[in-house]
């Protein structure tokens, strides 16, 4: 997924067709992914994995974070533990407009 990103950011930006191998991704001391090699070197880069699903973001220079996870299937719990009155507000707004229910509301959050 890694790769994918950094090669559709590059494909974008007019670099042409880009080859996994000139995409390097490493990790630095904190256990980050790090872009490498000589087309997408210093780009920021983002991984996320849960079960069988895998998401990556990258960007040249902004710093980037992605999260995946299921929408929760105990919205209780995680009201009780990750939640503020105030985010907790949100997500009932959310889910009201939304019309994805809360469950899908509070996930959203809580992986943004």
């Amino acid at each position: 997924a890694a790769k994918d990103a950094l090669r559709q950011l590059l494909w974008d930006g007019g670099a042409g067709p880009v080859f996994p191998v000139e995409v390097p991704v490493g990790n630095d001391p904190a256990g980050r992914p790090v872009a490498g090699g000589s087309l997408a070197g210093g780009f920021r880069l983002s991984i996320a994995h849960k079960e069988r699903v895998a998401v990556a973001l990258a960007d040249p220079s902004r710093p980037v974070g992605i999260d995946v996870e299921p929408v929760t299937a105990d919205p209780d719990a995680l009201i009780r533990v990750a939640l503020t009155p105030a985010e907790l507000l949100l997500a009932e707004e959310l889910a009201a407009r939304g019309g994805s229910g809360l469950p899908a509301s509070l996930t959203a959050l809580w992986c943004a």
